[in-house]
Parts: C-alpha cells; sequence; structure tokens
C-alpha cells in the first residue's frame, strides 16, 4: 500500500511584539503657595532629583548601555529627575575622566537632545546646569581666593550668552528639560551675588518662557539673592559634612506674582 506523506510542518513565527509607546513628560510649572513642581493638569509631582554632573561625558563616548544601566538605577530608587551640569572643563574634571564642552563641537551639540530623550524615555527629568566652569568662555577661576573672573570682561560674557542661545535653542522641544545657570556661581569664577547670573537666567526665560529655571545654588552662604525674579526656585547646597554623605541641596519654590 502507498503510505501518504504527512502535511508539512508550517511553522508561524509570531510577529514582534510592538515597541512600547514612548514615554512624553508634561513641562513642570510652579503654583503660588505651593512647594511643588506642577503637571498641566494642576496635580503636584514629587520631585526627586538625583545630582549626576558628570554623567554626559558618557554619552559623549558612546556608553549608551551604561548610561541605560544608570537610568534604570536612578528609577528603581524613586529618582525621577536628574541634574546634570555641562561646561566642565577644568583640570579637576578632566582627571576625574568628566570633563564636557561646547568646544568638542558637533559630537557635543549634536548629543544633546538624544539624551535628553534617552533620559525621557526612563521616564526622567533633566535639570540643564548650562555653565559648571567658565573656563571654555576665557575665564580663569583662582581656586584658593576663588575671585570673579567674570563681571569686568565683556567678551567671556558675550560667550556665555552666546552658549546659552545655542543650548536652550537646541533643547528647548524637550519637555523634561529644567534649567540651571551655574553650578554655585561664586565657587567657579562669578564672585557673590553675580548679575551676570542674573542676566542668563532672564536670557533662558526669554528664549523658553514656560520651562523652569534657577539661577544658581548658593553654597551655605546665607544669601537669597538668587530667589530672584524670574527664577522659578533656589537651589541651595549645604555645607559638606561626612555624616551627610558629604553633600545635600534643598529646592526651595519661590511664587512671583
Amino acid at each position: 500500500p502507498v503510505i501518504p506523506e504527512p502535511d508539512p510542518v508550517v511553522v508561524v513565527v509570531p510577529p514582534d511584539p510592538p515597541p512600547p509607546p514612548p514615554v512624553t513628560l508634561p513641562l513642570l510649572s510652579t503654583q503660588p503657595t505651593s512647594r511643588w513642581f506642577h503637571t498641566p493638569d494642576g496635580h503636584p509631582l514629587d520631585y526627586r532629583e538625583a545630582t549626576a554632573m558628570g554623567i554626559y561625558r558618557l554619552w559623549l563616548d558612546g556608553e549608551y548601555e551604561r548610561i541605560d544601566y544608570l537610568f534604570y538605577y536612578f528609577r528603581s530608587r524613586g529618582i525621577n529627575a536628574i541634574r546634570v551640569v555641562l561646561s566642565l572643563d577644568s583640570e579637576w574634571w578632566h582627571t576625574q575622566g568628566c570633563q564636557n564642552s561646547h568646544l568638542e563641537g558637533d559630537k557635543f551639540w549634536s548629543g544633546l537632545v538624544p539624551f535628553l530623550q534617552c533620559a525621557e524615555g526612563h521616564g526622567l527629568y533633566v535639570r540643564l546646569c548650562l555653565f559648571g566652569g567658565v573656563e571654555p568662555f576665557g575665564g580663569e577661576p583662582d581656586w584658593n581666593a576663588r575671585p570673579d573672573v567674570v563681571s569686568e570682561h565683556s567678551f567671556i560674557i558675550d560667550a556665555m550668552h552666546n552658549f546659552t542661545d545655542q543650548v536652550v535653542e537646541t533643547t528647548c522641544g524637550q519637555t523634561n528639560v529644567l534649567y540651571e545657570v551655574a553650578n554655585e556661581p561664586a565657587q567657579i569664577g562669578f564672585g557673590d551675588d553675580s548679575s551676570v547670573i542674573l542676566l542668563l537666567g532672564q536670557h533662558i526665560k526669554d528664549l523658553a518662557p514656560l520651562h523652569l529655571m534657577n539661577f544658581g545654588a548658593a553654597t551655605d552662604e546665607e544669601s537669597i539673592f538668587y530667589a530672584n525674579f524670574p527664577s522659578d526656585f533656589l537651589d541651595e547646597h549645604f555645607a559638606r559634612h561626612d555624616e551627610w554623605d558629604m553633600h545635600a541641596s534643598i529646592k526651595r519654590l519661590i511664587s512671583h506674582p
């Protein structure tokens, strides 16, 4: 007898699952009398920020898997925002391997938006501090006396405003970005109570009026100078203590009439 051949086995490969929907974080705002940041629907956001000052160096060096791991690490511990500092070009930052500067050219500029988008994909806001140092703009700090090396030099100030233009115009399309003018201005070369910082902050607000902005972190100076219009909040860095893991900061919201 003729034994019929069995029907061929047809293996159906299931289609790839659709990618997860992109995360879009809403712009944050402040409200009078509230100590919280708020989403557009009026609800307060429990803003929990980790400082990741030199993390942009990892992005510039193409260490994307490490970035993904760090972002996952932050989110798994309830962090929903990171503070990233630009213009880190002093000798110290180079020794730490965490330097970054617009002097790197297209590599620096072309990475900003993808970096912010990667953070947003992990559900992270990014407080982008524009000036972690004054060296890329021609400033030469004295790390012993820490004088003002900016205010009397118009070429430095002009370069800083040009940099501000490019950073904000490049990144303000991202709703997960907040802006900070400078990290500890008095410590890095701006001097105490810097009018240059105020003008740079106003410049940011002119370019991105709906984004939150703060001027810079006072450094245990008992000064409220940077609690000034049009800043949305004050970031004060307390004195460093070993028992506090060497650093602490507090965000004070500022409402304006």
